[in-house]
């Protein structure tokens, strides 16, 4: 016992002699799965993978060229998972600063500069006028427009038409029910900008751009047989009928012109 005791006094000698060391402290590194960041204010949005410039422009209710100008983004619109996109115009130099310029200049030249002024505000005005001529053709938007109008608008879906658009009540298209599997088509040749599941209440999703004013959408899918970058034509086979995103099997179809819903039964033949 004496033995066993000495030798425990030993350990604990040594023990209480022995430098200490700090405890190891890991840094836990993010998520790579992790959701996008928050945007800084209810102004922008992050982009997530698979979105494009078209879906967050439609989520948004925009013209995808507006949300192109405002960003500086430029044809064929490539964007990045973790841009910024800014969904508001941006911060403009205001006149009233230049007045505030002027007001500051010496007094005998008072009247030179009133004239001064009012002068650059006519030049300005005409400025914003010749702007306004030359800016979509700067975007192709007339040149493209005319030489690629929508020829045709055909019925994307054979079946009964169970919802009109009233977009007082938040359909901003129709619906129109069928067996899950009916065939979904093109309602006019174009390009397939969208494909995913990425804006809230459409389900898997087609868009389609027709040219530069017509965009097309196509909703709750149960599968979808085209992929962006598409060329199609109208008439063609773009998915099957479902019930993604909603609890009833159903087309739920819109056509935006400049970014805005219009009612696809003023277009459809």
């Amino acid at each position: 016992m004496k033995l066993w005791g000495s030798i425990l006094l030993i350990l604990l000698v040594f023990t209480s002699c022995a430098p200490h060391k700090p405890p190891i402290v890991i840094n836990k590194l993010p998520d790579a799965r992790s959701p996008s960041p928050t945007p800084r204010s209810s102004n922008e949005h992050i982009v997530s993978k698979g979105e494009t410039l078209y879906s967050i422009a439609w989520g948004v209710g925009q013209d995808f060229h507006t949300l192109a100008k405002w960003n500086e983004i430029h044809d064929p619109y490539t964007i990045y998972p973790g841009q910024v996109i800014k969904l508001t115009p941006p911060e403009t130099k205001r006149k009233s600063d230049t007045s505030t310029l002027s007001s500051k200049s010496p007094q005998k030249s008072e009247t030179n500069t009133a004239i001064s002024i009012t002068s650059n505000s006519e030049n300005d005005s005409q400025v914003v006028k010749s702007s306004d001529r030359s800016e979509p053709a700067s975007m192709d938007v007339g040149s493209v427009s005319a030489s690629n109008p929508v020829k045709r608008w055909r019925w994307p879906s054979k079946g009964k038409v169970v919802e009109r658009y009233r977009p007082a009540v938040g359909v901003n298209g129709i619906r129109i029910s069928a067996a899950v599997g009916s065939p979904i088509n093109a309602a006019a040749e174009g390009e397939v900008v969208y494909v995913g599941e990425g804006l809230r209440g459409y389900g898997k999703l087609v868009l389609i751009k027709h040219n530069t004013t017509f965009l097309s959408a196509y909703a709750h899918n149960e599968s979808i047989l085209v992929s962006e970058g598409q060329e199609i034509e109208g008439g063609q086979l773009i998915a099957k009928m479902g019930s993604s995103g909603t609890t009833k099997t159903m087309l739920h179809f819109e056509i935006r012109k400049d970014g805005k819903p219009v009612d696809p039964l003023d277009y459809l033949n």
